[in-house]
């Protein structure tokens, strides 16, 4: 019956005539595991009708298919259930979400190169819009499944996760000028540094990537895009995070060429080819900052090729493979299937990290990653970190990925953003005194690695002009160590 179903509603997607419910009404298959003939003949026209359509509106369809399907399954699994279970309702929910983002960015990935950019690439984002336009109905129902005393902090995890998920892509709100413009990007980066600093930190991301991104749609080679002398005078605030939004468009733009099923050769030279353009266009000091973004774009529209671009990197160049995972952890933050309150963000996103890495160095990065997003996103709202220590902290403990993913978000924000209350008012937060546990666990993961990130590694981190250590992982004080001596190693 689920496979029929599913066939019914894409019929009435493709071609307009049919409506689910007259369908169910006539047909009933004989044998619930093998699709009669009549879904049989129904996929059969859907498939012929989308093959009519041209590429931009075949992959709106998809994506619409996608979530339909999905909310099939989710109303099967409901109706099947013989005494709902809210632990039930909400792990087929997540699931639900999980499956369709997941589906999504692959459908999305289709419709990434610059030619589709002005059509399908905007259809696409329309349809991500619907869905994201439905998650704070949903959030509010699956809230409702969180024990009470966890509600509040996983209804503002959600909160604050979603807001981030639309700042990089609106930059912001500001104006930008029309694709194929050569943009001035000092001047976009000082409209943006007029927003309040958590949004202009997202803003100069999603410029970063905005300008990137403008000389594929010119059909120009990047050249010197953050040295030359249009983007001189740029403030040295803005660096991180411009570069990483480079980072995101060249990475988007690659990997779009290549897939899993490639030759190892042919990815090498897609990844080598990404290494170039990251180090032509990086000022020095900031070329991790964009190579970061590798790990975070491969996670989120093509996660399958994570193995073979891990194999690849650590024949190209070890270190770049610190950074991909670091961009990988990022990603698994920023997974709509852990979103919503109840579906276990942000802790389930550390257990991902552990499932997913290949090795001690991919595991490390990764967990930096996921605790950068993390402490990032949820800086305003310290009870987030308070509540997942007092949950998960004697795991959390046990590894030293966690303190070194606070140290370096708290460095890289307050280069971004010096003057944001919002570092000082996290760094002094003070968890529930009548838990002395808690407040020892607050200390030395959160507290100390804040005085330490401010104090001692950012001065020096800054005079030595490598902030972009702090996109991946590594013990910061044996580096200011070696730095201070002159080594570094």
């Amino acid at each position: 019956m689920r496979a029929f179903a599913k066939s019914a509603i894409s019929f009435p997607w493709a071609i307009g005539v049919l409506g689910v419910q007259q369908l169910a009404n006539t047909v009933t298959p004989q044998n619930p595991d093998r699709p009669d003939r009549v879904t049989t003949s129904l996929n059969a026209v859907t498939r012929a009708t989308e093959m009519q359509f041209d590429k931009v509106i075949r992959l709106a369809f998809e994506a619409g298919d996608v979530l339909q399907k999905g909310v099939v399954d989710l109303t099967f699994n409901m109706l099947t259930l013989r005494s709902p279970n809210p632990s039930d309702v909400l792990r087929m929910t997540c699931g639900l979400i999980q499956e369709s983002a997941g589906s999504l960015a692959q459908i999305a990935a289709k419709a990434g190169s610059p030619s589709d950019s002005a059509s399908g690439g905007n259809l696409l984002s329309s349809l991500f819009g619907a869905m994201q336009s439905a998650m704070p109905s949903v959030a509010r129902i699956t809230s409702l499944f969180v024990p009470e005393e966890e509600r509040g902090a996983a209804r503002q995890v959600f909160d604050n996760t979603f807001e981030a998920f639309q700042l990089v892509p609106e930059v912001g709100g500001l104006r930008l000028p029309p694709p194929g413009v050569y943009p001035p990007l000092p001047e976009l980066v000082a409209k943006a540094y007029e927003l309040a600093p958590y949004p202009a930190l997202w803003a100069v991301e999603g410029l970063g990537k905005y300008y990137a991104d403008s000389f594929s749609q010119r059909n120009e080679v990047p050249r010197g895009a953050l040295t030359d002398e249009k983007v001189k005078g740029l403030p040295d605030k803005s660096l991180t995070m411009l570069h990483a939004g480079l980072g995101l468009s060249f990475a988007t733009l690659l990997l779009d060429t290549a897939n899993a099923q490639d030759s190892g050769s042919d990815i090498r030279k897609t990844l080598e080819h990404f290494i170039a353009l990251v180090e032509d266009n990086s000022r020095k000091g900031y070329v991790g900052c964009a190579l970061e973004s590798l790990g975070l774009v491969t996670r989120t529209f093509h996660p399958e090729m994570i193995p073979i671009v891990d194999q690849q990197l650590l024949e190209i160049n070890p270190e770049v493979v610190s950074y991909f995972w670091h961009g990988v952890g990022r990603a698994v933050y920023f997974n709509l299937g852990l979103l919503l309150p109840g579906c276990g963000l942000p802790w389930r996103a550390i257990q991902v990290c552990w499932q997913e890495a290949r090795h001690e160095l991919g595991l490390l990065n990764a967990i930096a990653g996921v605790t950068w997003a993390t402490t990032v996103v949820n800086m305003r709202t310290p009870q987030v970190m308070e509540l997942l220590l007092k949950q998960h902290g004697d795991q959390i403990s046990q590894d030293s990925a966690f303190a070194n993913g606070v140290s370096s978000t708290l460095i890289m924000r307050y280069d971004t953003t010096p003057n944001d209350p919002n570092i000082t008012r996290f760094c002094q937060y003070q968890p529930d005194a009548s838990d002395p546990d808690l407040v020892e666990l607050w200390n030395k993961e959160i507290r100390q690695p804040c005085e330490d990130a401010l104090q001692k590694y950012y001065p020096v981190l800054k005079k030595h002009n490598l902030l972009e250590e702090v996109f991946h992982y590594q013990p910061l004080s044996e580096l200011i160590d070696r730095l201070r001596s002159g080594r570094r190693g």
